[in-house]
Order: C-alpha cells, then structure tokens, then sequence
C-alpha cells in the first residue's frame, strides 16, 4: 500500500482535494452509456449517443476541429451522408435531414424503413409505416420528393446505390435512381412479396413471394430477362416441399448472376409416439435431441436453380443436412454432424465433403475434423481450405486435391496454452487471407504469421512475443467508414491495422512491410472502438475504471482530442479506482487480480471485501462499470465501490480432475496478497460467483470458513445428478460439460466417481458453515435450477441456515427489469447485513406458522 497506492493517488488529486457526494441508488439514474460512433468519410464530422436506462437517449454531432455541434434530444440511429448531411430517428420515429453546413433540418414523419443511396446522394424510404402497404420515395437531401410508388410492402436498395427493386400494388418495380422517369416492370403479375436479394455487382435480382403458388424469380437488369422457378417443371423437387427462407437458407444470387439459391422445407407432420418414449442407448443421440432433430426432415434445405438452363438440385439433403457455400458459389462444403455419434462431447468430428453445387458431384476432403471452427478457414477466392491438425496448420489445394503441411518445419506452436479446460486443444484461429489466396493469416499466442499457400515460405509479421504484446487484426470492415468489396482480403502493401494488448496497456497499430508495427494509440487504458477515414482522421474510446468513456479523435497530425465525455456527474461523486497485481497460487503458477478500492478510499481504515469469481477476470480492472440496477447476475462493482466495499476479480488456474480445490487454492492465494497489502478487513470478506463461478463459490464455502458471506448464482452443485442429466437448451446429455469442457474432470464418471464426489458441492454439505445464498431461474436453459435447489435441500435437511431465491421465468441471466432490481437490492442486503453489521433485512427472517 505503500508506495503503489502514493502513486495512484497522486495521478487523480483532486479526489483528495474536493469533498465528493456519497453515490446512493437514487443517482444510478444519472449514469449513461456512449455508444453509436460514427465517422464522416471526410473526417470532418463525429457522432455518438449517450444511451439511458430510462430511453431518454441523446445524439451528439460534432466537427472534429471546429467549435461546431449539434445536440439532438432522443435521436437515435445516426448516419453520416452526402455533401455534409446528417441523417437520424428523433424521439417520435421520423427520419430528420441535418444539413451540417447551415445547421437546417428537414423531418419526415411516418417513416418506416429508410437507406442511403450513397453513390446517388438520395434518401429511400417507406412512408406510412405500420400499414400494410406504404408509400416508398425517393427523396433528395434538400427534402424534394423526386418519385412516390404507392402500395409498397417491400423495397431493397442495389450494393452500388443506384437502383431499387420495389412492390407496387404486387406488381414488381425496377427503379433506377438516376433516371426515375423509366420504372422497368419485372412481375406484372400481383403478387406478395416475401423477400429479395441483389446479386453482389447489381447486375441482378431474385425475389421470393408468399403464399400457397410462392416461387422465386430472377431479373437481369442488363438483359431485361425475367426468368420464373415453377417447382412443378422439376420432379426432383421434394414432395410436400415448401419455399423458405431463414438463415441457414437464405435467398442468394452467386456472384457471377449464374445460379440463385433458396430454402425448400417439408411441411412438418406431427409425430405420434403413441405417448411411449423409447430410449436406446445404442441411440446415436439421446431421445429429446433425436427428437428435435427427427432425422434432418424438418431442418430447411437449401436449393440451387440455374435460371439460364432451367436447372434445379438440392443441394442439402436429409444425407447432407448442413452446408456451407465457397466464395464464388460454384462448390460447397456438406456435411452431417451426426456421422461419428454417437460420442459424448458437445459435438462430434465431422467429415467434410467438397460438393459441386450443379452436378451433386462430392469428394472427401477432410475426414474426422474437429468440429471447433477457429481450427478451419475458407480462402477469400475459395482455392484453398486451411485447417489445424496434428499441432500443425495444413492447407487443403481445392484444384490439385492436394493437402500440405505449412507449419511442420517450423517447430513452433499454434497452440492456445492458456486453455486449460479438458478435451480438445485450443488453437489462436485464422486471422485472414491475402490478396488471390497467396498466403493465410494465422495466429500465435503474440503474433500473426503469414503462410504461403504454396509452402515456401511461413513469415512472422509481427514482434509481440519480444515486447509482450498480442497483436491481433482488425478487419477493414471494422475500422473503415465506408466499406469495399475488399473488406475480406487483407492487403499487405497497403498495410493493416492490428488490435494490440498487453497485461497494462491498449490500444491500435498500423503496420507495413517496411515500417513494421507502429502505435496509433498505445497507453495503460482500455481503447476501443477504433475507426479511420482514408483521410487519415481516426477516433477510437478511452476509458478505465475511474475515467469514464471518452470519445477521442486524432488529426493526421497526430493530435489527440477529447471530443465526447460522458458521466461528467461523476466528478461530484466519490468513485473508486482499481490497480492490477501478481500473486502465485501453491503450485507458484503466476497469476493477476484486479483490486478495486472503495470509493473516497482511506488508508487509515479498515474495509470490508466482495470477492468475484469465475475464471479470469483480472483484464476487466480498466473497465469502466456504471453504477445500476439492471445486472442480469446482480453483481456490479461500481454499485459496491461507491458503498465503501474493496472488490476483487482473481484469475484461476485450474488443474484437470481438480476445477474445485483450484479454485479454493487459487483464490485464497490473491485474498492472501491483497490482505498482506491493503487495508481489508479479514474478518469482512465476502465471495460471489455466476454459473461456473456459482459453482466455485459453493465448492469453496464447504472447504474453508474464510469468508463471512457468500451468494451463488446458477452454478452446478451437483457432479452426479449433473452429469446424468440432458441440457434443457441442446437436449444433448451433459457429458461433454465435464469430459471435454468447463467442468474440467477430464474422465467418464464411471472411470473415476471418486473424483466426481470430490467436486461436488453437495458431498461436502455438512461442512458449511458461511451464511449463504443461493439464487436461480425457473427457466434457466443453461444449467437446471434443481441443481440450486437440490444444494437448499442438502442444508435444509442438514439444519443448516440457507435461502434461496427462485425468479420464476428467470433464465441463467435475469432479463426482466423487476427480477435485475430485486436481484441486486437483495445482495445490496446480504453485504450490508453481514460484512457491515447493518440491520437485518426482513427477507432474511423464517415464515411463523
């Protein structure tokens, strides 16, 4: 404390200068979110929000240079337009114009959904939202309404912004912005209209309709061909077979116009067990899961149809029930999961098959590959298929039909060596691809790696393991504020920007094959939200645990300022500020913690500590925490720094077939530092975790009486009946949670139940001796509620004090408002009473009969 806490206090002086409010539960309200960054493409305007609980929600725009702004009560949904227009939502729904120039605005009430036509400077929107058929018009920025089709259900704008395929009285519409005089009439025919899709350059369009006749049509716009699927004309379209369009089949045109792909699903037939279920164990899934799935028959299928030379085939099938279509959409990944069921991880290896997407034609490229998709990655031109295997990545040649080694000679490692729950190694995942497949992008524990996909050669393209640093890429997508159609590729000669971190320090990198690495933005804060014009401006979030999130902008110059602040109220109030720090656990792994201080921190006083648990937590000690209500698992630091609590988040190491007595070691290892260091009251220390944190809180209150309180959350506390169970949201047996996953046994129960005994919660029942609380939801998918209750029953039947909060239709996280409030007062309660002496919540007391 000592020489650390002079330091921290001397960086924030005016908290000693200034006497500050105490934080009560009445200012929560106060508290706001900074969200909805956006960039103009010139770099001469920012926007954002400051988000509410209560809705009451502000748009902020702002000139990155000038003193020029404009403030917008209750706008939302901000977008930057052409020729310095503004365009938003104000409270009441209307879309507003804002020209930034002159400071006028323009409102147009009743709007539904609306887009930019970029490229034409336009506005198309449909008016009259709410009724079954509106009004569309194409609007100029100055207000000028330059067409209006009435009766419009559905309006989809063209990727490069200059038409428009709209409905009109069923009727289908082509419009195009730059000539709005000449609406090309596809469908003549009345019709309701379900969806349409452009093809990726414009050159076409395909739409579905509703109804019992639905069917799909296709228009080119160069050829003014309009082609019709008549699923009558093909007697291989499944009998019984609707169209349909959901996720896994969506309406799509491949990129060269050739083929169009829908969604075919059979009318779904109830099935009549008779009121028996038969229950097999030679079943390859349990019977809730085979249900679900009945055999793939219901699961929509997705079709291809060659609208040129009138040819249709499924391309999924009850065989084949998944798929995954290549770039260029000329192949396709299929493939069912369930061939090596039945086995008792989440999910089981998958042979991948390479199917042509016209002729059905397949061949076996990857037999028995790990499930785990970060371990796998298309190319960006779908030449290659990269894929982790052996401890190496490997490189499938789609054309040759040749596999490669890329990483064999290396002798370095891919491999994610902080994963340490069972089952399967982890892998860092592909970062990306180059320009025409000529190299895949992979990860390291630091760095990013470029393989040729020929083999030559396998170049580290960055030094973070020298430095300390993880480097990881940030897609254009992301950063850009106007997207290309290069979005997927990574560009090295133009150079990239990369996401870097270290254990205090954030930030953003630009990189070169000249230069290397270079520091955008680079300091011992939490910086997100990067984004940058091809101007050179670039903003990006600031914040920690005592500076709430700023808005900062930075001139190509290199000049930083702080163009948004938010919780300016904050300064009135005492706040807390948090440090990190190392600690060892028995077996002298090193480990980090996150240590929060109390608010109006005294270090001639004695506090009391809430410990949070889960695994590793400790990178969350920059992160700025509202004080609020609304906490799905009731825990907020901020609510219980500004109540005069230190908290502490402690990292976990865990050793296979032990996740209890690690947690039990690991933690009382960073309680024990932070009590040789800091003013804690050993006597007040409390312990609280979620799911597998509510887990470890049980576990570890039946093995040591350090704590004076503590509250679980959902966990497991049951081994036995656990793992005999079936998830209620995968309906798949839960096995896997504790062979190959979280849970961390590593073994069936049946090779080693001892083990299983001595992490279950419930065999050490009668060892506990801290006042505790559990809470669960009724309708918690995640991890049944009965394993919360079955550990109230054990103390109930044992005698021993214990209550229990059951949120009837409360999932695994609280979303209800009512049941995040009460969740939250209630702990609030249990803290005060227990580690402050305060007076005993009513709650608390037994029913008098």
């Amino acid at each position: 404390m000592k020489k650390l806490l002079l330091i921290l206090l001397a960086a924030c002086p005016v908290w000693a200068q200034v006497a500050k409010k105490q934080l009560t539960e009445a200012d929560y309200s106060l508290w706001h979110t900074l969200e909805q960054e956006q960039l103009s493409e010139d770099g001469n305007w920012v926007s954002y929000s400051f988000t509410y609980a209560s809705g009451k929600d502000t748009l902020f725009v702002k000139h990155t240079q000038k003193a020029k702004a404009y403030t917008f009560a209750g706008g939302t949904d901000g977008r930057f337009a052409a020729n310095n227009h503004f365009v938003y939502r104000d409270g009441n729904g209307a879309v507003v114009v804002v020209n930034l120039k002159t400071g006028t605005s323009i409102k147009h009430p009743n709007i539904g959904n609306y887009k930019l036509a970029l490229h034409t400077g336009l506005l198309v929107m449909h008016e009259n939202f709410g009724t079954a058929a509106g009004d569309l018009l194409v609007v100029t920025m100055g207000g000028k309404v330059l067409k209006r089709i009435p009766r419009t259900t559905l309006f989809l704008v063209s990727p490069v912004g200059d038409q428009v395929v709209c409905d009109y009285d069923g009727q289908l519409l082509l419009l195009d912005l730059n000539h709005l005089d000449h609406p090309i009439l596809i469908e003549s025919k009345p019709q309701q209209y379900h969806s349409a899709v452009w093809q990726s350059n414009g050159a076409s369009v395909a739409y579905l309709t509703n109804g019992p006749d639905a069917y799909v049509g296709y228009y080119q716009l160069a050829e003014k061909k309009h082609f019709i699927f008549d699923k009558k004309q093909f007697v291989d379209f499944p009998k019984d077979g609707e169209l349909y369009n959901a996720s896994v089949t969506e309406l799509s045109i491949s990129d060269d116009g050739q083929r169009v792909f829908f969604g075919v699903k059979p009318k779904q037939v109830a099935v009549d067990n008779g009121g028996v279920q038969v229950w097999n164990t030679a079943d390859k899934l349990p019977f809730p899961r085979k249900l679900a799935i009945n055999g793939w028959k219901d699961r929509a299928k997705l079709a291809v149809w060659l609208p040129l030379q009138q040819q249709f085939r499924m391309l999924t099938t009850v065989t084949f029930p998944y798929q995954e279509l290549l770039p260029g959409q000329q192949l396709a990944l299929v493939y069912d999961p369930m061939t090596h069921e039945p086995q008792f991880d989440y999910d089981a290896p998958i042979d991948f098959y390479l199917q042509d997407v016209v002729t059905g034609s397949q061949r076996l490229v990857l037999a028995k590959q790990s499930p785990d998709r970060t371990k796998m990655g298309v190319s960006t031109q779908g030449d290659y298929i990269a894929y982790f295997k052996d401890k190496d990545w490997w490189i499938y040649d789609i054309k040759r039909d040749t596999h490669r080694n890329l990483t064999g000679l290396l002798g370095h490692s891919f491999v994610d060596h902080s994963y340490d729950r069972s089952g399967d190694e982890r892998v860092w995942s592909v970062a990306g691809w180059t320009a025409n497949d000529d190299a895949v992008l992979v990860y390291d524990a630091y760095d990013i790696w470029s393989l040729k996909t020929d083999g030559s050669s396998a170049v580290r393209l960055t030094r973070g393991k020298e430095e300390g640093i993880v480097f990881r890429l940030v897609p254009q997508k992301d950063y850009k504020t106007i997207g290309t159609p290069t979005d997927k590729v990574v560009d090295l000669t133009k150079g990239i920007v990369l996401k870097a971190v270290t254990p205090d320090k954030s930030g953003y990198f630009s990189w070169n094959s000249k230069s290397g690495a270079q520091p955008i933005v680079f300091e011992p804060n939490r910086i997100s939200g990067f984004k940058r014009t091809n101007t050179g401006v670039s903003i990006f979030i600031r914040e920690h645990y005592h500076l709430s999130p700023q808005l900062i902008v930075k001139q190509p110059s290199g000049k930083f300022k702080v163009i948004g602040q938010s919780n300016e109220q904050q300064k009135y109030y005492a706040w807390g500020f948090s440090k990190r720090f190392s600690y060892e656990n028995s077996k002298v792994q090193p480990l980090r913690g996150a240590l929060f201080y109390p608010a109006g921190y005294d270090a001639t006083k004695s506090y009391p500590m809430v410990v949070h648990i889960y695994e590793h937590l400790s990178q969350y000690y920059n992160q700025y925490v509202n004080p609020t209500l609304q906490n799905e698992d009731g825990f907020n630091i901020s609510n219980l720094t500004t109540q005069g609590y230190f908290v502490l988040l402690p990292d976990i190491a865990y050793e296979e077939g032990k996740p209890g007595v690690s947690a039990v070691d690991c933690v009382t290892a960073a309680i024990n530092e932070v009590l040789a260091h800091e003013s804690v009251d050993k006597k007040r220390i409390g312990l609280i975790g979620h799911s597998f944190g509510g887990y470890e809180t049980s576990f570890i209150v039946t093995q040591t009486n350090l704590f004076a309180a503590a509250i679980s959350g959902a966990g497991f506390n049951d081994f036995i009946s656990s793992y005999l169970s079936v998830g209620l949201n995968n309906k798949k047996q839960d096995t896997w949670r504790y062979e190959f996953n979280q849970l961390r046994m590593g073994v069936p129960l049946f090779d080693n139940f001892e083990r299983y005994l001595q992490n279950s919660p419930v065999t050490f029942a009668p060892k506990v001796n801290t006042p505790f609380l559990l809470w669960t939801g009724t309708d918690d998918s995640a991890i049944d509620y009965r394993q919360s209750l079955e550990f109230h029953l054990a103390l109930r039947r044992l005698g021993k004090p214990n209550i229990l909060l059951l949120y009837e239709g409360g999932g695994h996280g609280l979303t209800k408002a009512e049941h995040q409030a009460d969740i939250t007062r209630r702990m609030s309660q249990w803290w005060d009473y227990y580690l402050k002496g305060a007076p005993k919540p009513d709650w608390f007391t037994p029913d008098t009969f």
